[in-house]
Order: C-alpha cells, then sequence, then structure tokens
C-alpha cells in the first residue's frame, strides 16, 4: 500500500512537469538578446532566461590579445559548467539551487517597447496561451552559442539575431560597461572594431554564405537548424514578432 501510494505520488509529480524547451538565442553583442528574452519572459506564461554572461571565468583567466582582454571570445567561458545547468534546468525544470545571477545588474538602457506595443504582442498570443501553460521555455541568451555543433545540438530552438556594424558599434559604445566576477569591465578605446567584431565574424562565418554576415543563412546553419534572423534592418518589434512565428512554428501552432 505505502509503495503504491508514493509511486502514484511520483507519477503525479512527472505529470505535473512541464514540457522543457531549450531556446538558444544568441547573437553578436549588442544585438538585443537580452532584450528579446526579456520581452519573450514578459509575454509567455513560462520563461526562464539563462546569460551566458554569468557564466564568465574569472577576471583573471579571460584571455588577452595585444595586451587587452578578450571577453567575446569562446575561451573567455565555462562551457562546462554552462552545460551542467542546461542539464539541470533540462531534466527539472529549475535552476540549481545554487545558482545566482549578476547579469541584472547589467544596464539595457531605456525600454525597447512601450507598454501599448507589449500588450499588442500579448494579444497576438492570446490565442495560444493554453497551449503554452503546459510548456517551459529556458532561454540562453548569448554570444557564443554556434561555434561548437555539439553545444549548439543541446538546444530544441536555435535563433540567430543580428543588426548592421554601424548600430552594433554604436550600442556597444554607449554602455558605461559589464558587472564582472571580481569587479567592473569598461571597454578600452577601438575595442568594438578590434575585439568584437573580428571576434564575432570568426566565431560565426560559417552560418552565412560567403561568410557575409549580412547575407543569406549558409548550408551549415541550416542543416544545423538554426534560423536567423531574415534582415539586419529589423526593429526590435520586427525582430520579436519574428522570433514568435519561430516558436509557433516548432510547436506546429502557425
Amino acid at each position: 500500500m505505502i509503495r503504491r501510494k508514493i509511486a502514484e505520488k511520483k507519477l503525479a509529480k512527472e505529470e505535473d512537469k512541464r514540457e522543457v524547451t531549450l531556446v538558444a538565442l544568441s547573437g553578436p553583442s549588442s544585438s538585443g538578446k537580452s532584450t528579446l528574452a526579456r520581452l519573450l519572459r514578459d509575454i509567455l506564461p513560462h520563461v526562464i532566461i539563462i546569460h551566458q554572461d554569468d557564466f564568465y571565468l574569472e577576471d583573471s583567466q579571460i584571455p588577452v590579445i595585444d595586451g587587452v582582454q578578450d571577453w567575446d571570445c569562446p575561451e573567455a567561458f565555462d562551457f562546462k559548467l554552462l552545460s551542467k545547468v542546461l542539464s539541470h534546468v533540462k531534466q527539472t525544470g529549475e535552476l540549481p539551487k545554487n545558482f545566482k545571477s549578476k547579469e541584472d545588474q547589467n544596464s539595457l538602457g531605456p525600454a525597447a517597447l512601450d507598454e501599448n506595443a507589449v500588450d499588442a504582442f500579448k494579444r497576438r498570443m492570446h490565442p495560444y496561451m493554453p497551449e503554452f501553460e503546459n510548456k517551459l521555455i529556458v532561454i540562453l541568451d548569448g554570444i557564443m552559442v554556434y561555434h561548437d555543433a555539439q553545444f549548439t545540438e543541446l538546444f530544441d530552438i536555435k535563433i540567430l539575431v543580428r543588426s548592421s556594424y554601424e548600430n552594433l558599434k554604436s550600442r556597444r559604445e554607449a554602455r558605461s560597461g559589464y558587472v564582472t566576477l571580481e569587479g567592473f569591465w569598461k571597454d578600452p578605446e577601438g575595442y568594438f572594431h578590434n575585439i568584437v567584431w573580428p571576434g564575432y565574424l570568426k566565431t560565426h562565418k560559417q552560418l552565412f554564405e560567403n561568410e557575409n554576415p549580412n547575407g543569406e543563412p549558409s548550408k551549415d546553419a541550416t542543416r544545423e537548424g538554426i534560423r536567423i534572423v531574415p534582415t539586419t534592418d529589423f526593429d526590435v518589434a520586427e525582430t520579436l514578432d519574428w522570433v514568435f512565428d519561430v516558436i509557433l512554428d516548432y510547436y506546429d501552432l502557425e
């Protein structure tokens, strides 16, 4: 009798678990990834955001190029720990108890969409809300996701957002800096042009035809199931609308 009750409770708990979907929301620095992730969390019922920036190595372990730390390369991150956290969330539907994020201490600047625009997206998604009640969407917001095929395979939905060089440079240089594990980082002059942009091209060129970051997705990107925002000209609302289409398509809801 006791064993049967324990088994019934275990079964009920398993039935209560939501379907966990891992979403990679990647793109170059300052492309709007964190903004999009938080908007998705505001609009959909069950969303957890994991910021890749929380998995930087200690400041002293960040690679150095020509005397300058390179925070925008794969070697700057603890992928072993990140993979462990992703696996835990996929299995349990919860973040590890001892996991704490520092990313919310970094400013995103003014609100990307006003309340009316957000409400309009909520109305758009309202017919689908019953379908999302039993789903937990876990978003990894980060700059380095698609450089390694084995890591990329961890995700159910793979999205790459993008913007023009000029917009990315302007946004990055407008930021005051970043909270790190051991202090605070502020980009030195020329950092985006000399470090950030070349690093992005090096690790993502295989995703574009003719290695052109403004061009069409490559065969490699298509084969790996990476969905790339169609143009660098999309604003936040257009990008969010496109991202919703990708999510709905994944669940066969469109």
